[in-house]
């Protein structure tokens, strides 16, 4: 059996010091503390689920499937974050103009200015990560690796690509 090419052995070190490298921000823990950065600036409780949800829907209204491909989740996720964001007035759910059937979320005016203040206060958190001695290029560099590494995540494994 011939072995794919762009698939690198788990014991290639470059493979190993990227797992290690990535570990930290594919753990709760890593998460929680950015979303307990990000709290002060929500009227919300946020959660893997919630500053998602809210900052996809700044750029306008979206089915819970749209948003839920947005952001990488299932649509029952979205469906039942909405929810919450909805009883606190964040939320709410319209009529699709195009599909009688279909129902679109869309920021209130407090839903807004929520999704704003988090976008800032994240941006804000971004730019003192990025102001701790590592180099510009080295961030860049960084950002697209972790780009072209979700694509091929969502992708799916190579045997499973279509």
């Amino acid at each position: 059996m011939t072995r794919d090419p762009r698939v690198r052995a788990a014991d290639d070190p470059a493979v190993v010091d990227l797992l290690d490298a990535l570990t930290p921000l594919l753990v709760r823990r890593f998460r929680e503390g950015v979303y307990q950065r990000l709290q002060g600036a929500s009227p919300v409780r946020l959660s893997d689920g919630t500053y998602p949800i809210l900052t996809a829907l700044l750029s306008g209204p979206a089915s819970a499937a749209q948003v839920a491909a947005r952001v990488g989740v299932d649509r029952t996720v979205v469906t039942k974050q909405a929810s919450t964001l909805q009883r606190a007035g964040l939320v709410a759910r319209r009529p699709d103009p195009g599909d009688a059937r279909a129902t679109l979320l869309v920021l209130t005016p407090a839903g807004e200015e929520a999704a704003a203040g988090l976008r800032r206060a994240a941006l804000q958190l971004i730019g003192e990560l990025s102001t701790t001695g590592v180099d510009p290029g080295a961030l860049a560099q960084a950002a697209a690796v972790l780009r072209a590494l979700t694509e091929v995540v969502q992708a799916g494994a190579p045997g499973e690509r279509t």
